[in-house]
């Protein structure tokens, strides 16, 4: 039925839509942009947070026809509700990874981006709904992250990898590495910001930055600022909002 809605709800609005064609130039795919996407206006934050994501829904009996939406964010929501997923990394396969939307498998859905921010933030969804209390409850597990973080190649979409190829061969040797779909694809963590209590209502935020110019991390906890070492930023289990800054090979 989600899928079902989904179609009908682009098959209605015709208006920011457009035909990308495939072999032969055939209307495979249908492409709707949404939110900012449509309307673009730079700013300074928009520059440095901004992202672009392609969600794109195909049926399983023609996965080639699909209906793909474009749409901005400036963090991706990560669910971490699962047992299996104890890191970073693997909360990302989960968001990148198809999924079916539909219990007859009948539709799928995948997401890639297509367009990478200056700054990555990733939020831990680190509240989910209990039936059994029919409250929200903190899922307190702890979650591994690094210091460097390395997208893996598939997050990105066909176009994106392409465009950035284009752009490797323009720059040449002026790209250090002389590859910008790998250079796209690194980050540094440079702030941790962290939750302490049960509820999602209230609670308390302490934060770990790095900065760039003593070269050493600092804990900041209300008024109280400290030096922090590696260590206690990434040994951090109430750890909930991670920011990466894009950083050159």
């Amino acid at each position: 039925q989600e899928a079902k809605a989904h179609s009908n709800d682009l098959a209605a609005s015709t208006e920011d839509e457009w035909q990308e064609a495939g072999r032969g130039k055939k209307n495979a795919v249908k492409v709707r942009a949404v939110g900012e996407t449509k309307d673009r206006t730079e700013t300074c934050i928009s520059k440095i947070f901004r992202g672009e994501v392609r969600s794109s829904v195909s049926l399983s009996s023609n996965f080639k026809k699909q209906s793909v939406t474009l749409q901005p964010f400036t963090s991706l929501q990560l669910d971490i509700q699962n047992r299996n997923i104890a890191s970073i990394q693997d909360a990302l396969e989960v968001y990148f990874g198809a999924e079916y939307i539909d219990d007859a498998n009948s539709a799928r859905r995948s997401v890639a981006i297509d367009s990478m921010p200056q700054v990555l933030v990733l939020h831990l969804k680190r509240f989910a709904y209990s039936r059994s209390t029919q409250t929200m409850s903190k899922i307190k597990k702890v979650i591994e992250y690094p210091m460097g973080l390395k997208l893996k190649e598939y997050f990105l979409t066909s176009r994106y990898k392409k465009q950035l190829e284009i752009e490797t061969e323009i720059l040449g040797d002026k790209t250090v590495g002389g590859d910008k779909s790998s250079e796209v694809r690194n980050f540094s963590l440079f702030s941790v910001v962290a939750h302490h209590g049960d509820y999602v209502a209230r609670g308390h935020y302490t934060n770990y930055t790095y900065d760039s110019v003593t070269k050493k991390w600092f804990h900041f906890d209300d008024d109280v600022v400290t030096a922090a070492s590696e260590g206690d930023v990434l040994r951090n289990p109430n750890a909930y909002i991670l920011l990466y800054e894009r950083k050159r090979l």
